[in-house]
């Protein structure tokens, strides 16, 4: 879903915008992150735009993310761009928690706006952070040769968060071989 002014160029040898602008009004895109199976808590974006130098009056760039298939949208992120960009572009990138309550994906709207002229976006990256299943016992095997003998030793790792140490009795002339971690069925 995108603005009627805001075209697909693709980066090519011809452009550096994936998206341009064809008229001075402001754009805007959305892009879907899908969620699969477990449910987004946090939502990190970037986007390289595209920008006139010496930064016109009035520009504006922004993030907003939506839950509710674009019935509502939240700000999370805004430009904030110096007088004296050298470059002709601009980074703008934020995080926001979201707490989705269905499995329909969440809707990242980028608003692009150059102070009445043309505009594009170079780029754009997406990350859903996922919570983690609870922590579970593992199994880790640690393999190497000593002699040239294959030998193993083999530790069960309790379910927790917390650093564990240990020793595995090895000779002193050994070649690694692998490390197994090995985690039973739920």
């Amino acid at each position: 879903m995108r603005s009627p002014n805001l075209v697909y160029k693709g980066l090519s040898t011809g452009s550096v915008r994936a998206y341009e602008t064809t008229n001075n009004k402001p754009g805007h895109l959305v892009l879907r992150l899908q969620q699969n199976g477990k449910p987004i808590r946090q939502l990190r974006a970037a986007i390289q735009y595209g920008l006139r130098s010496p930064t016109p009056d009035g520009s504006i760039f922004s993030l907003e993310v939506s839950t509710d298939q674009g019935l509502s949208w939240q700000r999370f992120a805004e430009s904030e761009i110096a007088a004296d960009n050298e470059f002709s572009s601009g980074w703008l990138a934020g995080k926001t928690d979201v707490n989705p309550t269905t499995d329909d994906p969440i809707l990242v709207r980028i608003n692009l706006y150059a102070g009445g002229y043309t505009t594009g976006l170079l780029q754009a990256h997406l990350y859903g952070v996922y919570e983690t299943d609870l922590p579970q016992r593992a199994e880790l095997t640690f393999g190497w040769k000593e002699n040239g003998e294959a030998k193993t030793w083999s530790k069960v790792v309790s379910d927790t968060t917390q650093a564990q140490k240990f020793q595995v009795p090895t000779g002193e002339k050994i070649v690694d071989d692998f490390v197994r971690i090995s985690v039973p069925q739920r």
